[in-house]
């Protein structure tokens, strides 16, 4: 199954493939200066995954000689890549320099346009964090081409309170709530009515004083990016089959089947939460009815425990969000525990017929869900697997996301970071 391919240049880059097995994926011409690029990648990649890292561990890690080795790194060095970073002194022999990434060779930018918010992380080659920017904002009260707006405004201010000049940035890699197709264009994003929006164009367009011409720019789905962000910088990199359950004003997958993100024939194979649970239920705003998100939107679940208050005879004190109604369950308030009990009733029902679908390893649940359930999936699993056909469903691990709410950004730093380590000289 091939992975999404992100175009740079005249390159095909097959991401999903580079981050798994660590090996440039795109065809090379193999002569010897092929060769030699290949193998600059192969280097720069284990420096920047295992580092610090001597140039003999080097050797054994990636089968190369010690005399290409020492090349190679020699290479990175004088290109700023890779840095010295001390010295590893052994029980007997001379001590051995020890090699780890550069952050002075410049910062990547994770960015994310969600329904409610535009994010901006700055990382930089070792996967250090150097700022997180929030926008909260009601998206779909403006223009698409305003929110690419945002993100700029937010970059810019990013890169300010760092210090940055807009030459330190390598490369941008950009979430959105949506169906992005392999052109990088967004086909539709159901939850904010856009639809058809070329997001590479305006982008690029949006961010060129920022920006070389030739820097790497990649789109993709949020969910999607979210699982490759639990992947490279969480605890599932060696897991080849498991889902991330986005969980938001609107609901929404990245499926990782066999070590590739599935993406299906237009990019949509993620949109879970446009599944039907009730032919007959409430509107969705993709304009079907009883949508797998009616049931367990963040939103729906304020408005159902409000709902459940006023048959009470009772209003809720001003506006509550899901973290309210999570203390307020767990205080005993009957209404609250209701309106608990019932999403995680659907969630359930979502859930199984996930597993029958995909038959994942594990799903992780991302966005509000994980704040809602802090790492006790006991009681939801043990409803979820009554919905499931045979017992090997029982063996999924549930598990809340490492990266948070911000799993997103750094998947999209990760694209990025992946791309940057194809090839060194580009």
């Amino acid at each position: 199954m091939a992975g999404k391919h992100f175009h740079a240049g005249d390159k095909e880059l097959n991401v999903d493939d580079f981050i798994r097995k660590g090996r440039p994926s795109h065809q090379m011409t193999m002569d010897r200066e092929g060769m030699r690029r290949a193998n600059l990648a192969v280097v720069l990649k284990a420096i920047v995954l295992s580092g610090p890292i001597s140039r003999a561990q080097l050797t054994k890690l990636t089968a190369l000689n010690k005399a290409t080795v020492t090349n190679l790194t020699d290479e990175l060095l004088e290109t700023n890549w890779i840095r010295m970073s001390g010295t590893n002194r052994g029980p007997v022999g001379r001590p051995q320099e020890l090699l780890s990434p550069n952050p002075a060779k410049g910062v990547i930018i994770g960015a994310e346009i969600n329904v409610d918010h535009v994010k901006v992380l700055v990382s930089d080659l070792s996967g250090r964090e150097r700022i997180v920017s929030k926008v909260e904002r009601a998206l779909g009260e403006i223009t698409f081409g305003e929110s690419i707006q945002l993100v700029g405004e937010t970059t810019r201010s990013a890169l300010k309170e760092l210090d940055l000049s807009p030459s330190s940035v390598l490369g941008i890699g950009l979430a959105v709530p949506g169906v992005v197709d392999e052109r990088k264009q967004l086909l539709v994003a159901a939850n904010l009515g856009w639809r058809r929006q070329d997001v590479q164009r305006l982008l690029r367009a949006e961010l060129q004083d920022l920006i070389h011409p030739h820097v790497i720019i990649a789109i993709d789905n949020e969910a999607n990016l979210a699982a490759i962000g639990e992947q490279v910088y969480g605890p599932l990199g060696s897991l080849e089959n498991f889902i991330y359950l986005s969980g938001g004003p609107g609901i929404g997958a990245g499926v990782m089947v066999n070590g590739h993100i599935l993406r299906g024939a237009h990019g949509a194979a993620g949109e879970v939460g446009h599944i039907t649970i009730q032919p007959d239920g409430p509107q969705c705003e993709c304009g079907k009815k009883g949508c797998w998100q009616v049931y367990v939107g963040r939103d729906t679940l304020a408005r159902r425990y409000a709902e459940k208050m006023r048959a009470a005879g009772r209003e809720a004190v001003g506006p509550l969000t899901h973290l309210d109604i999570r203390s307020l369950s767990n205080a005993g308030d009957k209404n609250a525990v209701e309106a608990m009990r019932i999403l995680g009733h659907y969630l359930s029902v979502g859930l199984g017929n996930l597993v029958e679908m995909y038959d994942p390893s594990a799903i992780v649940l991302g966005g509000f869900f994980a704040e809602m359930y802090d790492d006790d999936f006991g009681e939801l699993k043990g409803e979820f697997v009554d919905w499931l056909m045979d017992s090997f469903g029982r063996n999924v691990d549930l598990r809340a996301a490492v990266k948070g709410q911000n799993a997103a950004v750094w998947g999209a730093a990760g694209v990025i970071t992946g791309l940057l380590l194809q090839d060194p000289r580009s």
